[in-house]
C-alpha cells in the first residue's frame, strides 16, 4: 500500500513537471504569431504583385514616350537636307553621331529617358520586393512547420 500511495505521488509529479514543460515550450515557441505571420503573406504578396502590375504599366508608358521622343529626333535627322537637296547625314554612322548629339541637347528625349529609367527601377524595385515576399513566406512557413513538429513531440510526451 505504501508503494502505491508513492507510486501516485510520483506519476502525480511527474506529470505536473510535463505539463510544465509543455506550457513553458508553448511559451517559447509563439505558436500563434508564427500561425498568424503566415497568414498575413498571401495578402501582403497579393498588394505587392498589384503593385509590380501597375510598376510595369509605368515602365511601358515611360518606354513609348521615349521611343516616340527618339523618333521625333530620327525624323529630324532624316528630313535634314543641305542647300542643293541631299540628304545632311548620308550614312548611318553620321546619323547615330548625330542623334547622339541631338539626344543630349533635346529636352523632351531627355526628360523621357530620365522618366523610363525612374520607371524602370520601380519595376526592378517591385519584383525585389515581391520576391522578397515570396522568400520570407517560405521561411516563415519552414519555420511555422518546425514549430508544429515540436507542439506534436510534446503532445506525445503527454499522452
Amino acid at each position: 500500500m505504501f508503494d502505491k500511495v508513492f507510486q501516485d505521488q510520483l506519476v502525480a509529479q511527474i506529470s505536473e513537471a510535463l505539463r510544465t514543460a509543455a506550457r513553458q515550450v508553448l511559451d517559447e515557441i509563439h505558436i500563434d504569431g508564427s500561425i498568424s505571420r503566415v497568414q498575413s503573406y498571401p495578402e501582403a504578396i497579393r498588394r505587392q504583385q498589384n503593385i509590380l502590375v501597375q510598376a510595369q504599366r509605368n515602365l511601358d508608358k515611360a518606354k513609348q514616350s521615349l521611343d516616340l521622343a527618339k523618333a521625333e529626333i530620327i525624323a529630324d535627322i532624316n528630313a535634314a537636307v543641305n542647300g542643293q537637296g541631299k540628304p545632311l547625314f548620308s550614312n548611318e554612322k553620321a546619323r547615330e553621331t548625330e542623334f547622339i548629339r541631338r539626344a543630349r541637347e533635346d529636352e523632351n528625349y531627355r526628360q523621357a529617358l530620365a522618366e523610363a529609367r525612374r520607371a524602370e527601377d520601380e519595376c526592378n524595385d517591385a519584383k525585389f520586393m515581391l520576391d522578397q515576399l515570396y522568400n520570407e513566406f517560405t521561411a516563415a512557413r519552414a519555420v511555422l512547420a518546425a514549430k508544429t513538429a515540436k507542439v506534436n513531440l510534446m503532445a506525445g510526451i503527454m499522452a
